[in-house]
């Protein structure tokens, strides 16, 4: 049996700056700290971060890593194995740009969505999700997306969904399978922000974004 070639890419990470979009759809950084290093697809999330983390000279406790391709602008670095803990990184590009910010809504010290006793339940942020599949996406110069053709069909969130019931929510009013799609969103505030996943278990989806709508679009998985 062959073994096979191990697929490298050269990161450059930032924190701590300030980034723009621009109007090829690429990422201006300025200021915060850069570094660059080699990943391999095989290496573990674990020894990622540790590695992200002592490059930047940073903690990476509550923090949001995602990551800027030539070929794909807004895709996150994602987990994917039987255990929920190797980073994958099938892109077969030369460079990526990896970015590390802060996550305001950390799961450690956000508030229970458990209501006891003695406390008034909280009340459910909503979001009018306009939920696209299937079309070609362009970056315009103002940062927002431009979507044609396809599907597209209103979709109303609450922060307290589950990723799963997110997924059944958006692919039955699309009228898709839910097999191998990837879901991510473009707001007002934030043009490259994922709709994320955070839980003990990674099944808790947050849309702690306090926005009256957001774009969300699904994608076919590669691998």
């Amino acid at each position: 049996m062959s073994i096979t070639e191990k697929k490298r890419l050269t990161c450059f990470f930032h924190y701590g700056g300030e980034r723009r979009v621009l109007p090829n759809g690429t990422f201006h950084y300025v200021g915060g700290v850069s570094e660059a290093m080699l990943i391999e697809d095989d290496m573990a999330k674990g020894e990622l971060l540790s590695r992200i983390s002592s490059r930047l000279k940073i903690s990476l406790h509550n923090k949001l890593i995602f990551h800027n391709t030539k070929r794909d602008k807004i895709k996150y670095l994602r987990v994917k194995d039987d255990n929920g803990v190797k980073m994958m990184f099938y892109l077969n590009e030369d460079e990526v740009d990896v970015f590390v910010d802060e996550d305001p809504f950390d799961t450690s010290t956000r508030e229970s969505n458990i209501v006891e006793s003695n406390k008034t339940p909280r009340e459910k942020k909503r979001l009018t999700c306009i939920c696209y599949w299937d079309g070609t996406r362009t970056v315009l110069p103002n940062g927002t997306f431009e979507y044609y053709r396809g599907v597209s069909e209103a979709v109303l969130i609450e922060d307290d969904m589950s990723y799963e019931e997110l997924l059944s929510k958006i692919c039955s009013c699309l009228k898709i399978s839910m097999y191998n799609k990837v879901l991510f969103y473009n707001s007002k505030r934030d043009k490259t922000k994922y709709l994320r996943v955070t839980d003990d278990n990674g099944v808790e989806m947050l849309f702690h974004m306090n926005e009256e709508e957001v774009d969300v679009f699904v994608e076919g998985e590669e691998y």
